[in-house]
């Protein structure tokens, strides 16, 4: 992973090697898969008076758990680096922190003396090989990033890979569409279209939430960052009042992209424009589309989902709207799908849209599903 810890950037170079050395405050950062032994190479300094390398049984013993290192390898001037072998670094998401108590036994003799320690040890313990999402704001491995990845997924309590993403979708409790002044302008909230790190930087602003799109891209580097089996795609569902009158789901990876942006059509010289909206919509009635109160109505072109298949079972992951098993299910997260126009003032005073005609309801008055 790269060296920073300072911003969600991908800048940095890759941690060089060794880990740890005498006088280090930190040891730099490894990851390992859940299961695996921990292992690494022990060079040991000696005095400028010490005799000729010899044999030496070695133990290192963690503060990080009960996990001790163990190897036999020559302990003197000149001598090569020891093998040493540890324990499983265990079968869940963690992060191990701590230092390492070394003690040297010569074979020749038995008598047994401390070897120093080493310290600002950290293990990342991922699910498998962390993977890059390669062509996108959020491709990269870093030490921050893997920070956050592990502590969020570490927190889902299990390795199941749909609860994980389920675990992290809920983090979300809503979508925006709305900038959050709170949030750092050069995040470019709500939509994290930016060049500092993308959706990375809603690890500091989960309760800010986001767009949909933003959510998804999110879950999408924080589950590949830990290595989570599964096909993980960013995807558009939306509904077009030309398909099946609005019933049927359309669904298209991200890229190319899909939705009803730019879908119209005039009618007795205006031009109507077709959205999936999230409130229940009056025909003839005009809606704030700027304020959010009592008259407010989102507009949307679709909804953006992780796409999610693992174990035979594929799920559509909603940012900040739910699962669904299906595009046609993605669309129940709307009132309806209708013909709008713009140009008009909302009662609150600010610019508003008038419903034109309603053409698939899926919900009705209280939300319930039709």
């Amino acid at each position: 992973m790269k060296v920073n810890t300072s911003d969600w950037t991908d800048a940095g170079p890759a941690h060089p090697k060794p880990e740890w050395r005498k006088g280090d405050a930190q040891a730099r950062p490894v990851s390992y898969t859940k299961g695996q032994t921990a292992v690494f190479d022990l060079e040991l300094s000696a005095t400028r008076d010490a005799g000729p390398a010899e044999d030496a049984d070695l133990v290192g013993k963690a503060s990080f758990g009960p996990m001790s290192f163990t190897g036999r390898g020559p302990v003197g001037r000149d001598a090569k680096p020891v093998p040493m072998k540890g324990a499983a670094v265990g079968d869940r998401v963690r992060a191990l922190e701590g230092s390492i108590q070394f003690t040297a036994t010569p074979a020749r003799n038995g008598a047994g003396y401390g070897a120093g320690t080493s310290g600002g040890h950290k293990i990342y313990v991922t699910l498998d090989t962390p993977v890059t999402v390669a062509g996108s704001r959020e491709a990269g491995i870093t030490e921050k990033r893997m920070e956050a990845a592990v502590r969020l997924v570490g927190a889902a309590g299990t390795n199941d890979p749909h609860a994980i993403v389920s675990y992290l979708m809920r983090q979300f409790r809503f979508y925006t569409l709305r900038p959050d002044p709170a949030v750092p302008a050069r995040y470019q909230h709500p939509a994290y279209f930016n060049e500092v790190g993308g959706a990375w930087p809603m690890a500091e602003y989960l309760g800010k939430s986001g767009e949909c799109q933003a959510i998804v891209r999110f879950v999408r580097a924080a589950i590949k960052q830990v290595g989570c089996p599964g096909q993980a795609d960013l995807v558009v569902c939306w509904a077009d009042p030309d398909v099946g009158g609005g019933a049927k789901g359309l669904e298209s990876t991200v890229p190319p992209g899909g939705g009803l942006s730019g879908k119209s059509k005039t009618v007795g010289g205006k031009i109507w424009y077709a959205c999936l909206v999230d409130t229940y919509p009056d025909e003839g009635k005009i809606y704030d589309i700027e304020q959010l109160n009592a008259h407010y109505m989102g507009l949307n072109n679709f909804e953006a989902c992780l796409r999610f298949e693992h174990g035979g079972t594929k799920r559509y992951y909603g940012g900040g709207a739910g699962s669904y098993q299906s595009s046609d299910e993605v669309l129940l997260a709307f009132y309806a799908l209708a013909w709008v126009t713009f140009g008009h003032t909302a009662p609150t005073g600010s610019a508003g849209a008038r419903v034109e005609k309603v053409v698939k309801r899926w919900r009705d008055a209280s939300g319930k599903l039709l």
